[in-house]
């Protein structure tokens, strides 16, 4: 029996299996084989024993030999942006209030603001059509990830597909390092082309930058409840750089998290 050794990006799990690219070849494949731990995003070595096509789709059988989350294989443009006006936390906030793990976050004056371009998917599939609020209005979870995965395939840039099919993981145990790739995957896509050094705002007002702070803000809650507190602070604190005015509320959190205090639903 012949076994061919391929790279696959996992683009959808399925039961039992996941849709995925051949990292080397850039083909769409259906490997139905079992493969439980196996995350959305993960690159997966995979052992195939055979392969088969069917209404145009092709199926592979095998075994998985690794899988790991790797942000290189993912091979996606980053976001384009514009340097806006500068703004200064005062203007959201007394001096007096700029005080504690809040004042170190906000510490300096002003900084330039980013506005990045439109990767919301809103009109994507055509005119007034929005996909990731059909999503979020959608009350079938099967349906809804259908919807987000089938877009962020066709729209890898897109991060409010991942972000959307992350959040409902979150406090899923099992389910959880499907939403930590999501997030991370997110996160990378819209900063890839910002310079390191950059110290901006990415303020909340500006519409095309929310799908990157709702991922940061998903990534934070996501590490404070794995009990990863000095991670989930440090994101917290990024988060609240970005965007001082604080439209998620992480001021009213990050000091529980820097206390270790567990995730609780309320």
């Amino acid at each position: 029996m012949d076994v061919i050794t391929r790279n696959l990006l996992a683009l959808k799990i399925l039961s039992p299996g996941f849709r995925a690219r051949d990292l080397d070849t850039n083909e769409i494949v259906s490997v139905k084989t079992a493969a439980y731990r196996v995350a959305l995003l993960d690159t997966v070595v995979f052992l195939e024993t055979k392969r088969w096509q069917f209404n145009k789709t092709t199926y592979i059988i095998g075994e998985v030999q690794s899988y790991s989350f790797s942000l290189d294989s993912l091979a996606i443009e980053g976001h384009d942006y514009t340097i806006g006006e500068s703004h200064s936390p005062l203007e959201y906030y007394e001096r007096s209030q700029l005080t504690g793990l809040l004042g170190a976050c906000l510490k300096g004056g002003m900084r330039p603001s980013i506005e990045f371009e439109d990767y919301t998917g809103y009109g994507f599939y055509g005119p007034d059509t929005d996909p990731v609020f059909e999503a979020a209005d959608c009350l079938d979870p099967s349906k809804r990830y259908d919807i987000l995965t089938k877009l962020w395939v066709e729209y890898p840039e897109c991060i409010d597909a991942l972000v959307h099919i992350a959040n409902p993981y979150i406090h899923r145990r099992i389910y959880q390092r499907n939403a930590e790739n999501c997030y991370l995957a997110a996160i990378a896509i819209a900063e890839k082309k910002l310079p390191p050094d950059l110290d901006g705002m990415a303020l909340w007002s500006w519409i095309e930058n929310r799908p990157y702070l709702r991922a940061l803000h998903g990534y934070c809650i996501l590490l404070w409840s794995l009990g990863r507190f000095t991670e989930a602070e440090k994101v917290a604190c990024k988060l609240l750089r970005l965007n001082p005015p604080d439209n998620t509320g992480v001021r009213f959190i990050i000091d529980n998290i820097h206390n270790k205090e567990p995730w609780t639903e309320d």
